[in-house]
């Protein structure tokens, strides 16, 4: 296929706009010095003489050249140097492809036919949407430094290369997904997307300087009216709403809904000294200890002692009881105050007692747990009030209800918040 070269200068010109009669337009290939041959015909088979020449009014004849660019020399008669065309504009005799169209290349596009210059174009304006993370199906683009400032608007990536203030709790080798939204020069939001996990975290470009990292809380699943969101072991997670008249409580590690109180099962208080409520959580802080109709085969004291790592605490008890009674006197401080328990009560033989005795923890440094009974009745019209107070060396997680003599029937259990 020729390309007919009928765009180039057909009337050659002087820098005034006056015909050059004589001029003379020598034809080389494109950026070399190697002479492309002129013809008269498209079949390329008269040729015509290389310099071309111009007529008296400086017009050139129509010429025909083999395909590829051609630089074109325009000079006068006397060979002064008029212009310098390369490549020079020429077109196909018979257009029929985008690649037998052919123009002059420039530095962001260097081909010189149609055809080239959408190929390149194409992949020049994929390789810009692969930068910013756009219609990419491959690797996203890798962020050589999450604190640059400078970064364009798009989708990224980063590995254990990437340099910068990442989130706590994640590392570079973590590697992850990096969204980069920009509304000014220096007003942004990026966004973090560990790998593995279901975790996003956000910070903001303000006056071109990064804040803090925030967190995004999200749920694992559907949220319905009154769930929860918290954070799990390795991502958030959704609690569902509880029902009605539940507790949201911690078992000190993730959140769930139980009771107010906790109510132990009932021991029966019919035989030997002591009943143990064992295994009582750390977070507990109130106590209550239910006595029904506890009686000892003789008299003796009845009452509590508290411990920690399993073991009731023999020593250290503060505490003091009265006794409201008809008659004469009928406030009467007993029984004696003791220092191996809570005294409760000093019944008799065939005295019953039935009690709420509470505990309380008041200084959680101490472990200090308050004592206080009231009122306890006995058998008869007899009342008892009391109170006390003990240090332990760790957290409460043992009460016992004991007798320095022999229980013989009755029950006790405990409730706690």
């Amino acid at each position: 296929m020729a390309n007919l070269a009928n765009i180039l200068p057909q009337v050659i010109n002087d820098a005034d706009g006056n015909p050059v009669p004589g001029a003379l337009v020598t034809l080389y290939e494109s950026g070399t010095t190697t002479l492309k041959q002129p013809y008269s015909d498209s079949a390329l088979s008269v040729a015509l003489s290389n310099p071309l020449v111009a007529d008296a009014n400086g017009k050139l004849p129509g010429f025909y050249l083999a395909a590829g660019a051609v630089k074109a020399v325009i000079t006068t008669s006397t060979g002064a140097t008029l212009d310098t065309v390369d490549p020079a504009f020429v077109t196909t005799d018979s257009v029929s492809a985008a690649s037998q169209i052919t123009f002059s290349p420039t530095v962001e596009i260097p081909a010189d036919n149609v055809q080239d210059a959408i190929v390149l174009a194409a992949a020049s304006a994929a390789s810009g949407y692969a930068t910013y993370g756009v219609g990419i199906t491959g690797n996203a683009t890798l962020l050589a430094n999450l604190d640059d400032t400078g970064i364009g608007g798009g989708e990224y990536r980063f590995d254990a290369t990437t340099t910068g203030t990442f989130p706590a709790g994640v590392v570079a080798s973590t590697t992850g997904i990096v969204k980069f939204v920009r509304q000014t020069s220096s007003t942004a939001k990026m966004f973090l997307y560990p790998v593995g996990s279901d975790r996003e975290y956000v910070r903001r470009l303000t006056s071109s300087a990064y804040q803090s990292w925030r967190e995004n809380i999200t749920s694992n699943q559907t949220l319905t009216r009154g769930d929860l969101v918290y954070m799990g072991a390795s991502s958030p997670s959704r609690l569902a709403v509880g029902s009605a008249g539940r507790v949201l409580r911690s078992d000190g590690t993730d959140p769930g809904w139980g009771s107010a109180w906790t109510l132990s099962a009932t021991s029966a208080t019919t035989s030997g000294s002591t009943v143990n409520f064992s295994s009582i959580p750390s977070w507990v802080r109130k106590i209550i200890v239910h006595f029904n109709a506890v009686s000892c085969t003789a008299s003796a004291n009845v009452g509590l002692r508290i411990g920690t790592s399993g073991s009731a605490d023999t020593t250290g008890y503060s505490n003091n009881s009265y006794r409201i009674r008809d008659g004469a006197s009928p406030l009467q401080a007993t029984p004696a105050p003791t220092t191996y328990l809570f005294v409760v009560n000093h019944a008799a033989g065939s005295d019953t007692l039935s009690a709420d005795v509470f505990l309380n923890l008041t200084d959680t440094s101490t472990n200090r747990w308050s004592m206080s009974v009231g009122p306890a009745s006995r058998t008869g019209s007899d009342l008892f009030l009391g109170y006390g107070s003990k240090s332990l060396s760790g957290a409460l997680d043992i009460v016992q209800v004991y007798t320095d003599g022999t229980f013989d029937a009755g029950s006790v259990s405990i409730s706690y918040s």
